[in-house]
């Protein structure tokens, strides 16, 4: 896949869930996509995806690639501030 899709890295990162009316839930992401780029930046793992997020991205639409079985698809996603649940 990654020469079918000329990707730019050979790891991403795995969604395993989703929470309920988060922004990753919003804009379409599933258990199973594999996030390899994020505002147009290519992305190899998690602490690279974190980095990426700061407070200038928040609620700004920026576009998130992944890998969905076997298809690459963009999909649009605002972030949002992470707010604490009480527990």
């Amino acid at each position: 896949m990654i020469q079918l899709y000329k990707l730019g890295v050979d790891t991403g990162v795995l969604i395993i869930s989703i929470e309920n009316n988060s922004p990753a839930q919003k804009c379409g992401l599933r258990e199973g996509d594999i996030i390899i780029g994020f505002d147009k930046k290519n992305i190899s793992g998690i602490d690279q995806l974190q980095k990426g997020l700061t407070e200038k991205l928040v609620g700004v639409e920026s576009c998130i690639e992944i890998i969905r079985h076997t298809e690459k698809l963009t999909l649009n996603i605002t972030p949002e501030e992470f707010a604490a649940k009480n527990k």
